[in-house]
């Protein structure tokens, strides 16, 4: 990731956080809608004529940015009919992976695909938390897994780690996707309210666990640190 990535980056986990905290304090999703989109729109505005190697936009972001929308429509729209909300997850979820697949095969992978890609995987995950909270009665501690990408960029902000050090292995994405999909599959009414209560608590102790091993690793590398990046 080049510097001006790394800014906006930074930038950008700083909105979220500071918008998650609107949403608490005011239970309206407007303030962060706002502050998503209008940040992710920066990202696209600042890094024209650099999305991809050949100076193109390509296929690859155009699924992640449809990914992105879709999770702007669910943070903005709670209230959509189960069948419209299935609908635009199972396509974020499905599209995520097949836009870093298109991009490679075509030869059009690049960092600010990287960053479009990671970002937009965050919004999903927040707009799933967000209709838990709406439709499911959960809790406003479910905020807390859907911010620690944001409060980790700023943990790294401070520690300032080579940035092999925050890259994210193949286990914690994989960890990150299972706990999205698992998740979402909450939201289903035949779910109940205790199961869904568990399997969130479930995904927010092990996102809790992998966070803190990886903020561990970079505060405190050990010589197998160096061998095993992070988030």
């Amino acid at each position: 990731m080049n510097e001006r990535l790394s800014v906006w980056t930074r930038q950008h986990a700083t909105l979220m956080t500071l918008g998650v905290l609107a949403f608490m304090l005011e239970r309206s999703s407007f303030p962060l809608v706002a502050i998503a989109g209008g940040s992710m729109l920066g990202l696209l505005i600042r890094f024209r004529g650099s999305y991809t190697p050949n100076k193109g936009f390509g296929a690859g972001n155009v699924l992640t940015l449809t990914r992105a929308m879709l999770a702007l429509a669910l943070m903005a729209k709670s209230d959509l009919s189960l069948g419209w909300t299935e609908a635009a997850i199972m396509i974020a979820l499905l599209s995520d992976g097949l836009d870093g697949w298109i991009a490679r095969k075509a030869g059009m992978a690049s960092p600010f695909g990287d960053v479009f890609d990671q970002e937009s995987d965050a919004l999903v995950f927040l707009a799933i938390c967000l209709l838990l909270i709406a439709n499911r009665q959960l809790g406003l501690w479910i905020l807390l897994p859907a911010s620690y990408r944001y409060l980790f960029i700023l943990f790294c902000r401070s520690i300032k780690p080579t940035e092999k050090a925050i890259q994210g292995t193949s286990a914690t994405r994989a960890i990150g996707i299972t706990s999205m999909m698992a998740l979402a599959a909450c939201l289903a009414p035949i779910v109940p309210d205790q199961g869904v209560f568990w399997t969130a608590s479930a995904v927010t102790l092990l996102l809790s666990l992998s966070f803190l091993k990886s903020g561990y690793l970079i505060y405190r590398p050990s010589p197998d640190a160096h061998s095993e990046p992070t988030h």
